[in-house]
């Protein structure tokens, strides 16, 4: 099953502001330096689309620390990304971690996702499942997709708290709801187990099939599974050869893929 989602690894793309396309980049930074933290935003994002932005990175920090400066919680989100990059020579756990939370108690939904999964995992501060688990029910809570799997995960790995299998639906149940399709597919491998409580093999294979409409590489692999062994349908080589190939055209990588591929 796919765990817990966070997508700190790469910096924002910054669609959550109104990105000014239309100024040159020395107006941009006159404007950022006079306190529009959609100027430092926008200047950002003209760095990004050159050819070599890395040479620029030391620009890059300072402008996202003016827009963070700013109040502007986007900028404090993709600063806590580059400062928590153990690669980078500004490596700093500790302020990427006071960055995120920052921006979390501004509501801003991905901060407080991967303050919640640096919690989970113990990056950059001691392990806490409770702490992890606190954030993700409140992004949960007005719907934001990924915390709701996450907390899905969580229950039904036992990830730092207890292992509770009802909890892991209800949250995968949600999170399916919100068209997260990761959880689609956990949820209905979960319907396909044999944990008597849960089993509705109906229900998984219909789930499964959204999550491969969805682009989900993993639900279309067991759905193709499913049509291989005839697990809630009937035996269909074609349909399992079918979603198998979508599942490697999506997704290259899997096990079963790289062994087709050699074979």
């Amino acid at each position: 099953m796919t765990g817990c989602i966070t997508d700190n690894q790469s910096i924002s793309d910054s669609s959550e502001t109104a990105i000014q396309h239309d100024k040159t980049p020395e107006d941009l930074e006159w404007d950022c330096n006079a306190g529009d933290a959609q100027s430092c935003m926008s200047a950002v994002e003209q760095i990004l689309a050159t050819d070599n932005p890395g040479k620029y990175r030391n620009k890059i920090v300072s402008l996202y620390t003016a827009a963070c400066d700013y109040k502007e919680s986007e900028g404090c989100y993709n600063l806590a990304i580059i400062y928590g990059i153990k690669e980078l020579s500004i490596y700093d756990s500790t302020k990427s971690i006071r960055l995120y939370k920052q921006a979390c108690d501004n509501f801003h939904s991905k901060s407080c996702v991967a303050l919640a999964y640096a919690y989970e995992r113990g990056n950059g501060v001691a392990q806490n499942g409770e702490k992890a688990l606190y954030y993700y029910q409140r992004e949960c809570a007005i719907g934001f997709a990924r915390a709701c799997f996450n907390s899905g995960v969580m229950y039904e790995r036992g990830r730092g708290i207890k292992k509770d299998l009802a909890l892991a639906v209800a949250n995968y149940d949600t999170a399916c709801n919100l068209d997260h399709a990761s959880a689609c597919t956990n949820l209905a491998s979960i319907y396909l187990s044999d944990d008597r409580r849960f089993t509705d093999k109906s229900k998984a294979l219909d789930l499964f099939e959204k999550a491969c409409d969805s682009g989900d590489a993993l639900g279309c692999a067991r759905l193709g599974g499913a049509y291989l062994t005839a697990n809630g349908v009937d035996y269909d080589l074609d349909k399992s050869m079918s979603y198998l190939k979508k599942s490697c055209e999506l997704d290259p990588s899997t096990v079963i893929c790289r062994k087709t591929k050699k074979n």
